[in-house]
């Protein structure tokens, strides 16, 4: 299955995200995210970090796109938003992987 802009049925790329299952979608669609409008933008990075913490398990790949979009973030909301799934992820990270004393 091969996804690309403007293959959506004339949806914006912001609806079309929404309401496809993150999981459905191959990462590679997302990797057209630096030339995408910033709000688009915003929301297939937030997406992925969604993606990685809950439906691919990896706790690594989701804090780093969590960082990422904590980067794109316009408001303070927003901001505050991604912080609190980057202290979530930590906290599942830390009790994976315990830091020995």
């Amino acid at each position: 299955m091969t996804w690309s802009v403007g293959e959506h049925g004339g949806h914006s790329s912001e609806t079309f995200a929404r309401y496809v299952p993150v999981y459905e979608i191959p990462s590679r669609y997302f990797q057209y995210v630096r030339s995408c409008p910033p709000a688009l933008a915003r929301e297939a990075t937030e997406a992925l970090a969604v993606h990685h913490e809950h439906r691919a398990r990896d706790l690594r790949a989701a804090r780093t796109f969590a960082l990422r979009s904590l980067q794109l973030q316009a408001t303070t909301a927003r901001q505050e938003a991604v912080k609190y799934r980057l202290a979530r992820i930590d906290r599942k990270m830390s009790s994976l992987f315990p830091l020995s004393p």
